[in-house]
C-alpha cells in the first residue's frame, strides 16, 4: 500500500516493499529525501528540475543488475559526466567517474593533473583509484578500509558503500539548498517526516525496526497528499 500511494504521487521510484521490510536503511533514506525533495512545503528553486529528472532515469529493466547499483548508476549517469557509467563496477576501475563525481559536487576538489585519463595501464588505474580515496577523504567521506585497489579490483560492497555516501551527500547538499543554504543532516530529514506523521508514528533513524511494517510511510504519504 505504502508504494501503491506512493506512485499516486509520482515518488515511487527508489523502495521495495523488501526494502521497507528489512529495514535498508540505504533505500528508505533515499525514498524519504525523494519525498521530502517533491513535496517539502517550500518553494523549489529552478535548479532543483535537474534533480527531479533523476526519479525518470530509474526505469532501468537490466534485471541482472542489483536494485542498488541500478539506483546508484542512474544517479551518476544524471549528473552528466563526461560518459555514461554502464556498469557501476567495471567503469569504477579507473576511477575517474568517481572523481568526476566529486568534482561535481565539490568543485575544485580534484587536480587533474594528478590523474591518468583513459589509462588502460592497472598501475595507474591504481594510482587513479588510491587518488579518489584521497579525494574522499578531503571532502568528508568516510573511506575506512577503502583502498584504491578496492575499487581497481571492483570490489562490488566497497564501491556501492563509496557511491552510496556521494549519493548522500548530493542528497543533503540540494536539501540544504531547498532549505536556502541552511545545514542539513540526516537528523533533520527524519525531524521533517516525523512532524508531517505527527501523532501517527515516529521513526527514529533509516535502520528502526518499526518501518518494516510500512505504516510510517503510509502515514507519511498521506500527509504530503491526502487520500
Amino acid at each position: 500500500q505504502v508504494l501503491v500511494n506512493a506512485s499516486k504521487i509520482g515518488c515511487r521510484h527508489f523502495v521495495t516493499a523488501d526494502h521497507i521490510v528489512n529495514g535498508n536503511a540505504q533505500m528508505n533514506l533515499a525514498f524519504t529525501a525523494l519525498l521530502f525533495n517533491n513535496y517539502p512545503s517550500l518553494e523549489l528553486p529552478v535548479e532543483s528540475e535537474v534533480r527531479q529528472e533523476m526519479a525518470e532515469l530509474l526505469d532501468d529493466d537490466n534485471a541482472e543488475d542489483s536494485r542498488e547499483e541500478r539506483v546508484f548508476r542512474n544517479w551518476i549517469n544524471s549528473l552528466g559526466l563526461s560518459s555514461d557509467v554502464h556498469s557501476l563496477y567495471e567503469d569504477c576501475k579507473t576511477g575517474e567517474p568517481l572523481l568526476e563525481i566529486m568534482e561535481r559536487l565539490v568543485p575544485e576538489s580534484v587536480n587533474w593533473k594528478m590523474v591518468k585519463r583513459g589509462t588502460k595501464i592497472q598501475i595507474k588505474a591504481v594510482q587513479n583509484c588510491n587518488y579518489v580515496v584521497d579525494v574522499a577523504q578531503k571532502i568528508g567521506i568516510k573511506v575506512v578500509n577503502l583502498g584504491g585497489a578496492d575499487i581497481e579490483k571492483g570490489n562490488k560492497k566497497l564501491i556501492l558503500g563509496l557511491v552510496w555516501q556521494l549519493m548522500r551527500y548530493d542528497t543533503i547538499a540540494l536539501l540544504e539548498k531547498l532549505g536556502g543554504g541552511n545545514k542539513v543532516a540526516e537528523a533533520d530529514v527524519i525531524k521533517w517526516a516525523n512532524s508531517k506523521v505527527g501523532s501517527k508514528g515516529k521513526m527514529t533513524s533509516f535502520q528502526d525496526s518499526d518501518l518494516a511494517n510500512s505504516k510510517f510511510f503510509l502515514h507519511l504519504c498521506d500527509a504530503i497528499t491526502p487520500g
